[in-house]
């Protein structure tokens, strides 16, 4: 089933490949990981490079940290 197909469902069982070259970006890792139940029901196939699968934080969100990060020094 593809990432595509498996979007909104839920699932038993989730075997994925990570580390294939048709898995990059955030949405298509997410889409596939978040159909499982558990991280028992959830089985990678192989190592993959996390730098593949991660997203850089927006401008808003990193603006956001900072502020919250600022507001936590004070308190």
């Amino acid at each position: 089933i593809t990432a595509h197909k498996s979007q909104g469902q839920t699932l038993k069982k989730v075997i994925v490949d990570l580390g294939s070259k048709w898995c990059r970006g955030a949405e298509k890792p997410y889409v596939m990981i978040s159909c499982a139940t558990s991280l028992q029901s959830l089985f990678i196939l192989r190592p993959f490079n996390y730098n593949k699968i991660c997203s850089h934080p927006s401008q808003d969100i990193r603006q956001e940290t900072l502020r919250l990060d600022v507001l936590n020094l004070k308190t």
